[in-house]
């Protein structure tokens, strides 16, 4: 899969990319400042943790192929990005600051993100590559989180250890205490902002609108209630289990603000998608146009995957869909 990922794939004149470029900075500082994230063990986004400079740094602009607004293309939607500014991140591939904060724009960004970020890793990218490999390459391919903030928890600055970690184990990991639970739920209703936040939002279901394509896989738990509570609070509420119409959704049915914590269907685990061979069909109006998805929840890249082998299972139900 290392030719998968190439740069003369990507349609880096897309003009939404641009906009989430050059307004993302302003409406990050409506959820966090600097200032309030300034402190170790603080959770936020890393693109606001930067010192020295004036505002934050944007947001991750999608990667989208040259193909990408074919009926035929995939989307693939995680939750939030991984710290990735080299420096200050503890994952293998790493962006030079110097870059991101000279690219000016979401173009010279998403080559630079691409070359260091995205073609090196073999433990999140690659994955996706393989989950995508039917397509053949990355032309047909939508790729963002519902979060385009790197969401994270800032290091100690102790001894140089100034490094971000991702910060969604703050409300996943297991309470033991009073202070554990307050942290988790300080760190769920964060992340809420930041995943609801009115142009974030605003943003996703514009690449929807302009896309054609039908099929959407979701990256984990958390980025399947995501979507789906994001298409239900748009209008779009017919969402209903392909093999079961009658299984119908809706977030007060997935256990309402606990969803960071459940699956979207009580007792559908992400191997058990695999095994009904079943999918969400999503059906609703979205920019005066009637529309219809099919959305598989899978395993995330990052997650110990024994039971599908280089997403073999999962590439076949995809293309089923």
């Amino acid at each position: 899969m290392s030719t998968f990922w190439r740069s003369d794939h990507l349609d880096l004149s897309d003009s939404l990319n641009e906009t989430i470029w050059s307004d993302s900075p302003d409406e990050q500082l409506l959820i966090q400042t600097p200032d309030s994230v300034q402190a170790a063990s603080a959770i936020g986004a890393q693109q606001c943790m930067v010192d020295g400079l004036e505002k934050p740094l944007p947001w991750v602009p999608d990667l989208v192929g040259l193909g990408w607004q074919q009926p035929e293309s995939l989307i693939v939607i995680g939750s939030a990005y991984a710290p990735f500014i080299r420096g200050l991140s503890k994952r293998r591939c790493t962006m030079p600051l110097a870059d991101y904060v000279d690219a000016r724009s979401a173009s010279r960004f998403l080559s630079k993100f691409l070359e260091s970020v995205v073609i090196p890793d073999t433990s999140y990218y690659s994955k996706i590559a393989l989950l995508a490999g039917d397509l053949g390459t990355q032309q047909r391919v939508i790729i963002f989180d519902l979060c385009r903030a790197s969401y994270t928890i800032r290091g100690s600055r102790k001894a140089g250890n100034d490094l971000d970690g991702a910060a969604e184990f703050t409300f996943k990991n297991t309470i033991r205490n009073q202070r554990d639970e307050a942290r988790a739920n300080q760190s769920r209703r964060l992340f809420t902002a930041y995943v609801e936040s009115k142009k974030q939002r605003e943003w996703t279901l514009e690449r929807l609108a302009l896309s054609r394509a039908r099929r959407i896989v979701t990256l984990g738990t958390i980025a399947e209630y995501g979507f789906l509570k994001l298409l239900w609070h748009s209008g779009i509420k017919t969402i209903h289990r392909m093999r079961n119409p009658n299984a119908v959704w809706s977030p007060d049915a997935s256990h309402g603000d606990q969803w960071m914590l459940r699956y979207a269907a009580k007792g559908q685990t992400l191997e058990k998608w695999l095994t009904d061979k079943d999918w969400w069909i999503v059906k609703g109006r979205l920019k005066s146009d009637e529309r219809e998805w099919h959305v598989l929840p899978v395993l995330h890249p990052a997650a110990r995957n024994s039971t599908d082998i280089d997403y073999l299972r999962t590439r076949a139900l995809i293309m089923s869909m």
